[in-house]
């Protein structure tokens, strides 16, 4: 039995006996799906910002939005559901009527449509629905600002100010992220919050005001001068690297012992909500070094050419070298630490599984020679413990499955010694025959005709996006009549919708009841655009100073399989 079944069992375990129509009616499945909310949702890195005791005191007395409680049941029914195709349409369907129903009100947001809109656009990342993420993402951004929650507010109660803040920075996490620094995409700048940041958990929950710290705007911008800005000196960039690289020690020394990652922290949160925040601030802690250290290794698209690399002093390359693995073998830890500790623990941030796989490949690559002497029996022994934790997710997430898929290639290249067809070597060898300008052209000119993915990048599937323009209709109907009178032949023109559909996000269900006017089936998913998607965001040189978001690059080619959606994934 699967862990995703075990899950499905805990929270309905009656399911059988309820007819379909019942399923968004009974007020028991709907509290199942509450509290699966705050178990699993709510833990996730920027996604507590509802605040629980006064969201189910609504609910109870039947004040509640009902969109929110929409967009958390929709969202949530993945956790609790896995397999039942009955729920998960309900969810689909949720999930659409929220949204629906947010963009009818857009004159008129309050604090928990947006809360709502942010649930949404979870829901959009999880099933890889990327060009919809974008949308709800800047529209959320533009509704707090309208309602101006990117300021302080003394004359509300601290739940609702906390909330405030939560949300306000909850967006500006999901902006910055899948923005990838490009000024475009952009939809809320650092400059325009003038908010505290949030306070523990223990005093949301009970209603204890405190005081908390602003972000201070120079420190945050000290990653994104270091990674995007690769004009400046090369020395003022190393010196900005170490200053960072200081800070995060800093906040790592200044944790309770009570929040240090052993055995006994992990296991007294093991069985809590608490495991995910646990987890993947440690994880995060080490992947951030990750981030910062590999620049310097060669073939990595987020790091430097061979030649600025053979500019460099080689005790500072060799150091961090040393440094990028030595984090990557520690997050590899933790992976393993969770699995030990219960293969039932499921850490439900979707993140994790860039942590896995980002940690995997620097083990894979720093962790065989020329760079270390590093046992095989430990390189396969990290790469099976970033491999294993991702389980249970990569039932749940479809983006987590696929780069579950790297991490196994990389295992199975370590086992026979040989990286000839991994997908990390394989992109090396590309990246560094295209070091140079013409051999970057000619790796640039072969993907337009077959296209094969080195990365996983919000950004790249975005620059890919092609919409119909105004005139198009036109233009394609005067094209497909030349075609045919000059062949003879009939073509079919849903090819490429269906071989896109095969490959990219997972669509919309077909709402049931009548849309409401000017609001047509299209506008709502029902026929997902064409165009191949994946995951996670990388560096791309063409890019200039608009660079990547903190997961960087995976250099990892897409198979066609692998792009394939999951038709059990919701």
């Amino acid at each position: 039995m699967s862990q995703a079944t075990t899950l499905m069992i805990r929270y309905t375990p009656w399911l059988t006996r309820l007819p379909y129509s019942e399923l968004s009616s009974n007020k028991t499945i709907i509290k199942q799906h509450i509290d699966a909310f705050f178990d699993f949702v709510y833990p996730i890195p920027c996604y507590g910002f509802v605040h629980k005791a006064t969201f189910c005191q609504s609910w109870a007395q039947d004040t509640h939005n009902p969109r929110l409680l929409k967009a958390m049941c929709g969202l949530t029914a993945r956790y609790i559901a896995a397999g039942d195709s009955a729920r998960l349409q309900q969810a689909t369907r949720w999930i659409q009527e929220a949204e629906m129903q947010l963009f009818m009100r857009l004159g008129e947001p309050s604090m928990s449509d947006i809360e709502a809109l942010m649930l949404t656009t979870m829901d959009h990342i999880i099933a890889r629905r990327f060009s919809k993420m974008l949308i709800s993402a800047c529209l959320a951004a533009r509704l707090a600002y309208m309602m101006k929650l990117n300021y302080e507010d003394g004359r509300l109660s601290f739940i609702t100010q906390e909330r405030r803040r939560r949300l306000m920075w909850a967006i500006f996490t999901l902006d910055t992220l899948y923005s990838s620094g490009k000024a475009e995409f952009t939809g809320c700048s650092k400059d325009t919050i003038h908010l505290q940041l949030p306070c523990n958990e223990r005093s949301f929950t009970l209603d204890l005001p405190v005081v908390t710290e602003p972000l201070n705007p120079p420190e945050s911008r000290v990653l994104c001068h270091t990674i995007t800005h690769r004009r400046k000196p090369l020395p003022e960039c190393i010196a900005r690297l170490k200053g960072l690289a200081d800070e995060l020690e800093i906040l790592r020394r200044s944790l309770p012992q009570s929040y240090t990652f052993d055995k006994k922290n992990l296991f007294l949160r093991a069985y809590t909500p608490q495991r995910t925040s646990f987890v993947m601030f440690h994880a995060w802690w080490h992947q951030c070094q990750c981030d910062m250290y590999r620049f310097t290794i060669p073939g990595f698209r987020e790091g430097l050419s061979l030649e600025e690399l053979g500019n460099l002093s080689p005790d500072l390359v060799a150091y961090c070298r040393d440094r990028c693995l030595e984090h990557a073998l520690a997050v590899a830890d933790i992976m393993g630490t969770v699995t030990e500790t219960g293969t039932d623990i499921f850490i439900t941030d979707p993140a994790l599984a860039m942590c896995a796989f980002h940690s995997a490949r620097v083990i894979s690559r720093l962790g065989s020679p020329p760079f270390s002497n590093l046992p095989r029996e430990v390189v396969i022994a990290k790469l099976k413990a970033c491999w294993s934790i991702l389980e249970t997710p990569s039932d749940m997430y479809p983006t987590t499955k696929l780069l579950r898929g790297g991490v196994s290639d990389l295992i199975h290249d370590a086992e026979r010694n040989s990286g000839d067809s991994s997908p990390l070597r394989s992109g090396w060898e590309t990246e560094q025959a295209g070091s140079g300008g013409d051999a970057r052209a000619a790796a640039t000119a072969n993907a337009s005709s077959a296209e094969v993915y080195s990365k996983f990048s919000v950004t790249d599937e975005i620059r890919k996006l092609k919409f119909r323009q105004d005139g198009e209709d036109s233009i394609n109907q005067y094209e497909q009549g030349a075609t045919d009178r000059e062949s003879g032949s009939q073509m079919n023109p849903f090819a490429l919708a269906e071989i896109s559909r095969a490959q990219g996000s997972q669509p919309y269900m077909a709402l049931p009841q009548c849309m409401p006017a000017g609001f047509p089936d299209a506008s709502y998913g029902t026929h997902p655009a064409p165009y191949d998607v994946s995951m996670t965001l990388g560096f791309e040189p063409s890019y200039g100073d608009c660079q990547p978001d903190l997961f960087l690059d995976t250099f990892m080619p897409l198979q066609s399989d692998w792009n394939m959606a999951d038709s059990g994934c919701f």
